[in-house]
C-alpha cells in the first residue's frame, strides 16, 4: 500500500511541471497560429495584387491608379472590420498585451484579437508598412491567456503562460527561439527568473518546432556573409550605434507626432484608415519598396542590389509611412519596420563608409544587418534581445563584436533620450506606469480590493468612552472607525490619541466616539498598493480605512500594511524558506523560535473544505486521511479581527475557518482541491 502511494506521488505532476506541459501545449498553439497567419497573409496580398509574387515586384506590375486604390481599399476593408465588426472591443498591440500582463493579470479578450489580427492581414496584405509580427504575437498571447481561464491559473501562472504565448508568436515569426524567448522575457516579463525563464523556452522551442516542420527552416530574410574587414571599421560602428539610438528616438517620436497629426483631421475616423492607405498609395507610386513588411527591400540592402542614396531616401519614407499607416490607426507591428528602418540606415553609412575610405574594403551589407539590430536595440530598449535575434539570422560568430558594441551604444543613446521604449511610449502616453521589476509588477498590478478586509465593524458616533476602552480591549487593533449609523466612515480613533481621557475621569464621563474621531485619510478599493504603500509611508500608520470611493464615503473595510507587504513576499519574491517562524504569544512574554523544516514540508493556511464543516477535529481524520498536522484553527471574529483556537480533538470546524496545517506540499495541495 505504501509502495503504490509513493508510485502515485512520483507520476503525479507538480505545479512546477504542469505549467511546463501547459507551456508546451502553448507553444504547439500559437506556433500554429503563426503559420496560419502567414498563410492568410499570402493568401490576402494574392486577393489585392492578383500575384503569389512578393510585394514589391507585384506592386511595380500594376498601373499607377491602381497602385493609389489597392492600399486605400485594405484600409477601407480594415476601417470597416474596425468600426463596425470590432468597435466595442480593445485593442492588443504589443504594448496592450504588457499592460495586460503587468497590471491585468493576462487576461485577453479573444474576440478582439481574432477581429483585429483580421483587420491588421487586410492592412499587411494591401501594402501598409507595418509588420505580421504584432498579430502573430496578438494571437499566441490570446491563445495562451484562452488556456490559462480554461485551466483557471492563478494570475501569477497566467502571466507567465501568456508569457509563453508571446515567446512562441515570436519565435515562429521569425524562426529566431532564442531571440523570441528573450523578447518575452525581457520586455513582456521583464524577468530572467528561473521559474519563469523554464517555461518561456519550452513554448518558443515547441512554435520553432512546428513552424520548421511545415514553413522549413529558412531565416526571415537573405543574410550575406559577413566579415569585419579591418579593426579600424570599430570606429564605423561606434557611430553606427550612436545614430540608431537618434534614428530610434526619432522614430518613436514620429509614430506619436503621426497619430496626434490624424486626431486632428476633422474626418470621421472610420475615413482615417482609406485616408491613410492613400498616402501610402501615393508613395508607392515611386518607391513600393516601403509597402509591407518590406522584407524584399530589406534583403536587397542586405545584398547590396539598391543604391546608397536610395536606401537614404528608404530610410526616412518607411519612418514617415509606418507614421502614416499607425497614426491613421492602421493594425500592426512596428518591430518589423524597426528592422527595415535599421537596415536603410547601416546600408546608408556602410555605403558612405566605402566611399570615403575604399582601401578598407568595407561591406554595407554587414552594416545594414548591424543596423537592424541596433535600431531593435534602441526603439525597444532590450539590447540582448536585439544581439540574439540578428545572430541567430546570421548564425556568424564573427558578427558577434561589432554587433554587441552597436547594440549597446545604441540602447544607451536612446535611452538618454527617451526613457521610454517604443511599447512603453503608448502607455505613458494613457497615463499608465509600468513597472520595471517583479516587485514593482505586484504593486502596480494589485489593487486594495484585492487585500481588503471587509469584516471590520463601525463603532456608533454616540458610543460611550467606557464602551470605547472596552472595544479596544476586544480588539488586537489600535483604531476603531467610527460610522454614521448608515454605514458611511465619520472618523479614526487611535488608540495612542485618547490616553488623556485615561486620566481624566470626569472629561471621560461626558465624551463620545464623535468627539474624539479623528480626520480620516482613507483609501478606494480600486487604488493600487504602490499608491496606497506611499500613504503608508507618509501617515506612519499600520492600516488605513476603505470607503466606496471619492463620491461615496460608504466603509468597506481597511487594508493593512502587513497585508500589502505579505502580498509582495508571497506574489513577488516567492519565499521557499526552510525556516519557519512560531510566535507564542502570553502575557509575560513574546517566544520566538526558529525550527528546520524537512525539504518537502510548509506550514500554510487552507480553508476548511466545506465536506469537513460541522465536523469535529477528531472526525474529520485530516491526520490519517490527509496527511496533516493541524497547528490552529483560525476563526473571524465578529469586530473582523481573527480569532485563533488550539486544534483539540472536539473543536467543530465551520464554514469560513482557516485551518494553519504543517505536512508535504502535495498534500496541503490536496486538501487545498477538496475544498473546491
Amino acid at each position: 500500500m505504501e509502495n503504490r502511494f509513493r508510485w502515485r506521488k512520483f507520476f503525479k505532476p507538480d505545479e512546477i511541471t504542469l505549467l511546463a506541459i501547459y507551456a508546451g501545449i502553448v507553444g504547439v498553439a500559437g506556433g500554429g497560429g503563426a503559420i496560419l497567419f502567414k498563410y492568410l497573409t499570402a493568401l490576402v496580398q494574392r486577393f489585392f495584387f492578383s500575384s503569389w509574387d512578393n510585394l514589391l515586384d507585384a506592386a511595380s506590375k500594376l498601373d499607377w491608379y491602381f497602385i493609389i486604390l489597392v492600399p486605400t481599399g485594405g484600409g477601407a476593408l480594415a476601417s470597416f472590420i474596425l468600426y463596425s465588426l470590432a468597435a466595442r472591443t480593445k485593442a492588443y498591440g504589443i504594448a496592450d498585451i504588457m499592460e495586460a500582463v503587468s497590471l491585468k493579470g493576462g487576461e485577453i479578450e479573444t474576440r478582439s484579437v481574432l477581429l483585429r489580427s483580421l483587420a491588421s492581414l487586410m492592412t499587411i496584405g494591401s501594402g501598409g508598412s507595418v509588420g505580421r509580427e504584432g498579430p502573430i504575437v496578438q494571437i499566441g498571447a490570446m491563445l495562451a491567456s484562452r488556456c490559462g481561464q480554461l485551466l483557471r491559473l492563478p494570475k501569477s501562472r497566467m502571466r507567465i503562460l501568456v508569457g509563453c504565448g508571446v515567446a512562441s508568436g515570436m519565435a515562429a515569426a521569425y524562426n529566431t527561439p532564442i531571440a523570441g524567448a528573450i523578447f518575452a522575457l525581457e520586455i513582456i516579463l521583464g524577468s530572467f527568473a528561473v521559474e519563469v525563464f523554464g517555461p518561456v523556452v519550452i513554448s518558443s522551442v515547441a512554435a520553432t518546432l512546428i513552424s520548421r516542420a511545415v514553413m522549413g527552416d529558412q531565416p526571415a530574410y537573405l543574410i550575406p556573409s559577413f566579415k569585419m574587414a579591418s579593426p579600424l571599421e570599430v570606429g564605423f560602428y561606434i557611430v553606427l550605434g550612436i545614430l540608431a539610438g537618434a534614428a530610434a528616438y526619432l522614430f518613436i517620436g514620429a509614430l506619436s507626432k503621426g497619430e496626434e497629426a490624424f486626431k486632428k483631421i476633422k474626418i470621421p475616423n472610420y475615413l482615417k484608415i482609406p485616408l491613410g492607405g492613400m498616402i501610402i498609395g501615393l508613395i508607392g507610386l515611386q518607391f513600393p519598396h516601403v509597402w509591407g513588411n518590406g522584407y524584399e527591400a530589406v534583403n536587397r540592402i542586405l545584398n547590396q542590389q539598391l543604391a546608397g542614396g536610395l536606401i537614404l531616401i528608404l530610410f526616412f519614407l518607411k519612418i514617415i509611412a509606418t507614421s502614416v499607416t499607425v497614426g491613421s490607426g492602421g493594425s500592426g507591428g512596428v518591430f518589423t519596420p524597426s528592422l527595415f528602418v535599421g537596415a536603410a540606415l547601416g546600408g546608408a553609412l556602410g555605403n558612405a563608409a566605402k566611399f570615403f575610405f575604399p582601401s578598407l574594403a568595407i561591406s554595407p551589407g554587414a552594416y545594414a544587418l548591424v543596423g537592424m539590430g541596433c535600431l531593435l536595440s534602441g526603439t525597444t530598449h532590450a539590447p540582448i534581445m536585439a544581439i540574439l535575434m540578428i545572430f541567430e539570422l546570421t548564425q556568424d560568430y564573427g558578427i558577434i563584436l561589432p554587433l554587441m558594441l552597436s547594440c549597446i551604444v545604441s540602447s544607451s543613446v536612446a535611452r538618454k533620450l527617451n526613457p521610454e521604449s517604443i511599447y512603453t511610449e503608448k502607455l505613458r502616453q494613457r497615463g499608465i506606469q509600468m513597472a520595471r521589476s517583479v516587485e514593482e509588477t505586484v504593486l502596480y498590478s494589485k489593487q486594495v480590493q484585492d487585500i481588503l478586509r471587509p469584516n471590520v465593524a463601525l463603532v456608533p458616533e454616540n458610543l460611550r468612552f467606557d464602551e470605547i476602552l472596552k472595544q479596544f480591549y476586544a480588539s488586537r487593533s489600535d483604531y476603531l472607525y467610527v460610522g454614521d449609523g448608515m454605514g458611511n466612515l465619520l472618523g479614526t480613533i487611535n488608540l495612542h490619541d485618547i490616553k488623556e481621557f485615561m486620566t481624566d475621569r470626569e472629561l471621560a464621563s461626558i465624551v463620545i466616539a464623535r468627539d474624539i474621531c479623528g480626520p480620516v485619510s482613507a483609501v478606494y478599493p480600486i487604488d493600487r498598493l504602490a499608491d496606497v504603500l506611499e500613504k503608508f509611508w507618509i501617515s506612519d500608520l499600520e492600516e488605513l480605512p476603505v470607503v466606496q470611493s471619492s463620491d461615496s464615503s460608504r466603509f468597506m473595510g481597511v487594508v493593512t500594511r502587513r497585508d500589502i507587504l505579505g502580498t509582495l513576499d508571497r506574489e513577488a519574491l516567492r519565499s521557499r524558506m526552510l525556516l519557519s517562524r512560531f510566535i507564542n504569544k502570553s502575557e509575560d512574554e513574546l517566544l520566538k523560535q526558529f525550527p528546520e523544516l524537512p525539504e518537502g514540508f510548509k506550514i500554510e493556511k487552507v480553508p476548511v473544505p466545506a465536506k469537513l464543516a460541522g465536523k469535529s477535529i477528531e472526525e474529520a481524520k485530516l491526520r490519517s486521511r490527509y496527511h496533516l498536522n493541524v497547528l490552529a484553527v483560525i476563526s473571524p471574529a465578529v469586530n473582523g479581527r481573527e480569532s485563533r483556537s488550539f486544534p483539540h480533538p472536539d473543536l467543530k470546524l465551520k464554514a469560513g475557518d482557516i485551518l494553519l496545517v504543517l505536512g508535504r506540499i502535495e498534500d496541503i495541495q490536496n486538501i487545498a482541491s477538496a475544498g473546491l
